[in-house]
């Protein structure tokens, strides 16, 4: 006694990729209808709550492609500069005039710069 016929063993045979097909075909459209299309937006010279808005907004997406993130050394460094004229100096003070010609200028040592003052 035969249990399977010719025509059910044929019906079996192609039932079964048949289905899986339609399964596989039904999966690609749910992923292509659900799956969100993304878009690249390259932004530049952003400031710092522009970025932190971005961030909130698209966390697990946002990228930053910055090789070099740099900072203006102006931003941590000040240096103004400023020149006095010459008759606001030390120099021509009569103080320091008067040092130069001292009168008992060797009882400094020779290491002290008022012994040598006068003849420089």
């Amino acid at each position: 006694m035969q249990l399977f016929t010719k025509e059910f063993i044929t019906i079996t045979i192609t039932f079964i990729p048949f289905h899986l097909f339609l399964v596989s075909l039904y999966i690609l459209c749910y992923i292509a209808i659900v799956k969100p299309e993304s878009q690249t937006i390259t932004k530049y010279n952003i400031t710092r709550a522009v970025f932190n808005q971005l961030n909130r907004e698209n966390s697990d997406t946002l990228l930053c492609s910055c090789s070099k993130v740099e900072v203006p050394f102006k931003a941590f460094v000040s240096n103004k500069t400023i020149f006095h004229p010459v008759c606001k100096s030390i120099f021509v003070d009569q103080q320091w005039i008067e040092t130069l010609y001292l009168k008992d200028a060797s009882r400094y040592g020779t290491g002290d710069f008022r012994t040598t003052a006068y003849s420089q």
